[in-house]
């Protein structure tokens, strides 16, 4: 439970495998969101024979090694990611600006407890 002048949490989980390529681009977009809630992010590797673990370490992610497969990566994430909320992510997305207070406002309503948001 957070302290009402503290951020909430988001745990982010990213499943790849050889995604070295777009990975950056979408660790950086994830930077405008630490103004809003303190991260967790968890790069879940399915066994990348690129950069991808140096590319996820090097933008400030954790980063978890699981079998190969998007559902067991993501089941992997999830049990290893922090958050009083969680946001899968594929590894080339790139978010827009003003995401996360976005869905901060969104979740922050009365009526947001226990609901599933998508952007």
């Amino acid at each position: 439970m957070n302290s009402p002048d503290s951020k909430p949490t988001l745990g982010v989980v990213i499943p790849t495998l050889n995604a070295g390529d777009g990975l950056a681009a979408t660790l950086r977009a994830l930077d405008e969101a630490r103004t809003v809630f303190d991260l967790d992010v968890v790069v879940v590797d399915g066994g990348s024979a690129d950069d991808t673990i140096a590319q996820a370490r090097a933008g400030g992610a954790r980063v978890v090694e699981s079998d190969p497969g998007r559902g067991a990566q993501l089941h992997a994430g999830a049990q290893a990611v922090i958050g009083d909320g969680l946001l899968f992510l594929h590894a080339d997305t790139v978010l827009d600006c003003d995401w996360a207070r976005e869905l901060h406002a969104a979740t922050v309503q009365p009526e947001a407890d226990g609901q599933v948001f998508y952007f």
